[in-house]
């Protein structure tokens, strides 16, 4: 057998190979130049380093913080949910809520609070279209990761007659938009004949059929004879 040649790596004495090894456990991987890292989902790596562990237990021992988990879930849930976004021409999704625009302020206040509740923007927000062209256009715009969290859609027809326009003509591939919608509204407008309700429903369904590829999606229609209010005029 042919001798074995030394390595650097046998070169090195046991106890400076310990000391090495030690060093790099230590050694704090610094972030890019932007100042944060990202997974691949979009959320923030909030994961503290170097001196930031020691701020992190403090933030730990504050009122808030110290509250149990469920309590804690049930606040951050009414600050972020309950937001209801809609399709704009413009391009944006965007809140026509008269609710405080600086509630996500609250993710910015800790590492904790942002591990705890960055989901939930959105899988406690309500995403809404009057348009569907509109609609495909800005989900896109979100990562595909962020529209797997969204369990609940809404759209608006203005006028029955709009019904057949709104799905034959543009048509609105859900399944694949929102691969874990759950629930599913669809509200009607200016129904002033409500024999004609059970035939409105039927169309609506027939027409959204394709798009659902026979996933198991909670449907709701609502029809009502009120006048619908375009926000966008109002």
């Amino acid at each position: 057998m042919a001798p074995r040649k030394t390595t650097a790596g046998d070169k090195i004495p046991k106890a400076k190979k310990a000391s090495i090894i030690k060093k790099s456990e230590d050694k704090v991987i610094k972030r890019p130049a932007r100042g944060y890292h990202k997974f691949r989902n979009g959320l923030l790596n909030v994961a503290p380093k170097g001196d930031e562990k020691e701020l992190t237990k403090q933030n730990r021992t504050s009122p808030l913080l110290r509250l149990p988990p469920e309590i804690r879930n049930i606040i951050w849930k009414l600050v972020l949910g309950g937001n209801v976004y809609r399709t704009w021409l413009c391009g944006r999704l965007e809140s026509p809520s008269p609710e405080p625009k600086n509630v996500m302020a609250l993710l910015r206040t800790c590492r904790q609070v942002y591990a705890e509740a960055a989901l939930m923007p959105l899988t406690l927000t309500i995403f809404t279209t009057d348009y569907i062209p509109y609609a495909a256009r800005d989900l896109r715009k979100l990562k595909p990761q962020q529209r797997r969290l969204i369990t609940f859609f809404q759209m608006v027809i203005s006028h029955p007659n709009s019904i057949s326009y709104h799905y034959l003509k543009y048509g609105l591939n859900l399944a694949k938009l929102l691969p874990c919608l759950q629930d599913l509204h669809i509200r009607v407008f200016e129904v002033l004949d409500t024999s004609t309700q059970k035939v409105n429903e039927e169309r609506i369904r027939k027409h959204l059929e394709p798009g659902l590829h026979e996933k198991p999606i909670t449907i709701k229609i609502e029809q009502t004879d009120k006048k619908w209010i375009n926000v966008n005029d109002a």
